[in-house]
């Protein structure tokens, strides 16, 4: 856990940085960060004191903001009742591919018929078997 928490603050550090790429050496191009010395550091800090109250309270308000409170979950409404969506997510699919499926026929028609008449068939298939 100390090593994930590192690799978090280090890449929160990045991302707040001038630097555009993260360097393959660890030390930032614009900046100038020692981003593995900055990782090593702190990993080491938090493995030394990991026992401490102090670290441990961070560590357990980081747990509740990312994983919620033990024993709720994070999928519940403002009414506190878990809602099921997956019937309005999937209506809302079925609603997006019948519309796609309309703007299709509606190209097909206006190109003209979607069938191959007998001429186009015999033409692929001339094409086809040349070797």
């Amino acid at each position: 856990m100390p090593g994930s928490i590192t690799w978090a603050a280090t890449i929160c550090m990045f991302l707040l940085s001038l630097d555009s790429k993260f360097p393959g050496n660890g030390i930032g191009h614009t900046s100038k960060i020692d981003y593995y010395e900055v990782f090593q550091a702190y990993k080491w800090v938090l493995v030394v004191k990991w026992t401490d109250l102090h670290i441990q309270q961070i560590v357990g308000e980081m747990n509740t903001f990312i994983f919620g409170k033990s024993g709720s979950t994070s999928a519940q409404s403002k009414t506190g009742a878990i809602e099921d969506l997956s019937a309005e997510i999937n209506a809302a699919l079925a609603a997006m591919d019948a519309a796609a499926l309309t703007e299709d026929d509606d190209q097909l028609t206006k190109l003209g018929s979607p069938t191959p008449t007998i001429e186009e068939n015999y033409l692929l298939t001339q094409m086809l078997q040349k070797p």
